[in-house]
């Protein structure tokens, strides 16, 4: 599984490519609406279409309508179906995870963590939704943080740290994880905690890999050479 940068905050972390945090580029208000009136729409014809003799939707027909969107690249449209979809189908474990990166992707945070549980919830466990769980909680961590809720933060920092363990309880020596993990224990001052889990992000990151660099930057950071 590869890595990609996120933000520069006190340290550096990094997010699972499935996951990683990515800002949409600024679009036309107008525009965007118009496209989940259309979403909404299609997820509407679905729901009423001729076969459903009055029960719920298929979730099939949902699911791939989303994916369509999403592979058009478009993610209001996609989230709008996706919700139409688990209105009918709160259980469907498929359409609360691509929704929580969609939602992780915009920059809700919370709402993308909650997808994120719901998922882990309905569907085995896996590496990518731990760390996607992880990641929503950091995020939504810094972002309290910033606003000065520091309370609200660290408890979203410490359901961070509890994310990232389950990804090592599933993929033991997993670099990525135990980096972050050190990432959010710096962020709550648990400075000899941190330490330990960059020193392990870094011997099990390749020699020589853009993690390992990061890993003993931070260490640098913290005092400890």
């Amino acid at each position: 599984m590869g890595i990609h940068p996120v933000p520069f905050l006190l340290l550096i972390a990094v997010a699972a490519p499935s996951c990683a945090a990515r800002r949409p580029a600024e679009e036309d208000a107008g525009g965007r609406a118009a496209a989940e009136r259309q979403a909404l729409a299609a997820a509407a014809a679905l729901l009423r279409g001729p076969d459903t003799g009055g029960s719920a939707a298929p979730a099939d027909g949902l699911f791939a309508e989303a994916v369509s969107f999403l592979a058009h690249g478009d993610e209001g449209g996609a989230a709008a179906i996706l919700s139409a979809l688990l209105e009918q189908h709160p259980g469907h474990a498929a359409a609360h995870r691509e929704r929580a990166g969609i939602r992780l992707r915009m920059g809700e945070y919370a709402a993308a963590a909650e997808d994120f549980r719901r998922a882990a919830g309905h569907g085995p466990a896996d590496v990518d939704l731990q760390y996607g769980l992880g990641t929503a909680c950091e995020r939504e961590g810094e972002r309290l943080q910033s606003a000065g809720r520091e309370r609200e933060a660290h408890e979203r920092y410490r359901d961070a740290a509890e994310a990232f363990k389950q990804v090592l309880w599933l993929e033991p020596g997993y670099a990525p994880a135990l980096y972050s993990i050190g990432c959010v224990y710096a962020r709550l001052g648990k400075r000899d905690d941190a330490v330990h889990y960059f020193r392990r992000a870094a011997e099990g990151a390749g020699e020589g890999s853009d993690l390992e660099r990061r890993a003993r930057y931070n260490l640098r950071l913290l005092g400890d050479y």
